[in-house]
């Protein structure tokens, strides 16, 4: 009886317990690192674009990493070689899960290509158009440009309506845009279709539901494997999401050299731009493109401006950066003696002026202040593809000529200078030049005349003022002989 109780027990504990050997996970394929694939060519050479360069390397779950075999992966460059214009494109790079269970496994990775047309290097910008509410709006990132543009589907021409500012659109129309500008190459043409009133996303067209493939096994669910303490559990980071291309680079132009703005564009609709001045990289948390309110170049000099683009669902665009020069503000002097001196740091530069508001003049050396009193001297310079420069104005006051004015006993004379009270005067009466070594006395001094005719010269002058023009006056006194009494037997006879 014991060895009948002592074997069920056994037999109770061989059913009870699960024999067979202990399952194990394999690893998984996570993702593809991919080198040996150019991802700048030009439109050129877009249709040879080489794919038998590629290395292939998987990243598993647990970690480890290996460079696959060309037997189990596929480059698809198709999108690369059949473009037709600059831009961005993918190369698809398809591998499958040789480690999984059961079934296949597959894991993509996108490279994205940059196609630069040489022959746009002539071709003007192509518009950007955008539309807010009824309104639509149509840039261009090549300064100086003409936009064309139409409502009615057809393709635009210079002959077409020339866009001067927003205008009003409806639902269901489709505008149509080229830029023109002097021997540059006509820009491609730029298309708009407003979708519904409002609306500011481009028409795209629905795509049809792919049909289940009968012939694609299922994928059982993995078991879960138990926890072993021993053995640190490694998380799967998941494959970043694929999007929808590439943000087009921004364009960047000197939109207005009298002011300094600067103007940003994308040729991807919808886009928002971001950028910074100060030679740091933009980022969607810097400053944000305005352009009812452009960048301006504050101060002379070369500045950097560096602009990214972004839009949901897509990956944000290359940093695009250029350098723009605003020209220095030239520094104005006027001497003693009138004449304008007007310098500037930037060298080849145009300098003009003017002088109480009057119509400006290019500067030249033999410039001069010749009107008495207040003089405002306002300069600025310009130079071919940069900023003007800021203003600067100079205050040059000439004192106006002396005044000389005779007294009434004619023995002396007042000289003054009219227009301000404290200059002093230089003057001589031998005829000489007072500008040199004549004599110094304050504004309303008499100064008594020779017997005879005098000639008196006289400036006025005081340091920083411009010296007056030259008075030139002569004046005659002449002295009473005195008649001395003459008598005779006492009496006077004269």
């Amino acid at each position: 009886m014991k060895v009948l109780i002592i074997g069920m027990l056994i037999l109770a504990v061989l059913v009870g317990c699960d024999m067979s050997p202990p399952t194990t996970n394999p690893k998984k394929l996570t993702g593809l690192e991919v080198t040996g694939l150019a991802n700048e060519v030009t439109l050129a050479d877009a249709k040879d674009y080489k794919t038998s360069g590629a290395i292939v390397k998987g990243k598993y779950s647990d970690g480890t990493s290996g460079t696959l075999s060309s037997a189990s992966y596929t480059v698809d460059a198709s999108e690369v070689k059949s473009a037709e214009k600059s831009g961005t494109y993918n190369v698809r790079i398809e591998a499958k899960d040789t480690n999984a269970s059961s079934g296949s496994t597959v894991v993509v990775s996108i490279l994205k290509v940059t196609i630069t047309d040489t022959a746009e290097s002539n071709r003007v910008a192509t518009p950007a158009i955008s539309v807010s509410g009824s309104k639509v709006l149509i840039t261009c990132g090549t300064s100086g440009a003409s936009i064309y543009y139409t409502v009615d589907g057809t393709a635009p021409t210079s002959s077409a309506t020339e866009y001067k500012g927003e205008f009003d659109s409806s639902a269901g129309t489709t505008i149509k845009a080229i830029a023109v500008c002097g021997e540059m190459e006509n820009s491609l043409i730029a298309e708009y279709k407003i979708k519904s009133s409002g609306s500011d996303t481009p028409v795209t067209p629905d795509t049809p539901e792919k049909p289940e493939t009968p012939d694609t096994p299922v994928t059982p669910d993995t078991p879960e494997k138990p926890e072993n303490p021993d053995t640190p559990v490694t998380p799967v980071t998941p494959e970043k999401p694929e999007t929808l291309g590439e943000v087009a680079k921004p364009a960047m132009a000197l939109f207005n050299s009298a002011t300094g703005e600067i103007e940003i564009t994308c040729n991807t609709e919808g886009a928002t731009i971001y950028y910074t001045d100060n030679g740091m990289e933009p980022s969607s948390t810097g400053k944000k493109y305005n352009s009812a309110e452009k960048p301006k170049l504050s101060t002379g000099g070369i500045t950097e401006i560096r602009a990214i683009a972004v839009k949901d669902g897509y990956d944000n665009s290359s940093v695009a950066t250029q350098s723009f020069e605003k020209v220095e503000t030239p520094r104005v002097k006027v001497s003693s003696d009138g004449f304008i001196n007007i310098e500037c740091a930037t060298e080849g530069v145009n300098i003009r002026y003017s002088i109480n508001g009057a119509a400006s003049s290019n500067y030249h050396s033999g410039a001069r202040v010749t009107e008495e009193g207040s003089n405002i001297v306002k300069a600025w310079a310009s130079k071919s593809g940069c900023a003007d420069s800021d203003s600067e104005t100079k205050d040059a006051f000439k004192l106006a000529k002396p005044k000389i004015t005779q007294s009434s006993g004619k023995d002396e004379v007042s000289i003054a200078c009219p227009n301000y009270s404290e200059a002093r005067i230089s003057y001589t009466t031998d005829s000489s030049d007072p500008h040199n070594g004549g004599t110094s006395v304050a504004s309303h001094t008499s100064i008594r005349l020779n017997n005879g005719k005098t000639r008196i010269k006289a400036v006025a002058t005081l340091d920083g003022y411009v010296t007056s023009d030259l008075a030139d006056e002569s004046f005659e006194y002449y002295t009473v002989p005195s008649i001395s009494t003459i008598e005779q037997d006492g009496r006077s006879l004269v």
